[in-house]
């Protein structure tokens, strides 16, 4: 049978203290849809997390490829109207 464990104060502050923190391609293309605040705001978080996260190869092959077309896609939304 399959246990599950919950989630107490004590195991979310390991968590949070010990985890790695493992990003797909859509939630790093998502922070060019941020306002400038958001971004910043966003951007020290994940300073501070820096040495507890990884990036997939695929991730970045797919980020690579796929940057500019999201970095121009809200603008595109926005004259297209």
């Amino acid at each position: 049978m399959e246990q599950f464990h919950i989630l107490t104060p004590e195991r979310e502050e390991k968590l949070w203290s010990e985890a790695i923190f493992v990003f797909d391609t859509s939630s790093i293309c998502a922070l060019y849809n941020l306002k400038a605040d958001s971004q910043k705001v966003v951007a020290d978080i994940l300073n501070t997390l820096k040495d507890r996260i990884w990036i997939p190869a695929q991730v970045k092959y797919e980020y690579l490829k796929n940057r500019e077309k999201v970095i121009d896609n809200p603008v595109n939304e926005c004259y297209n109207d």
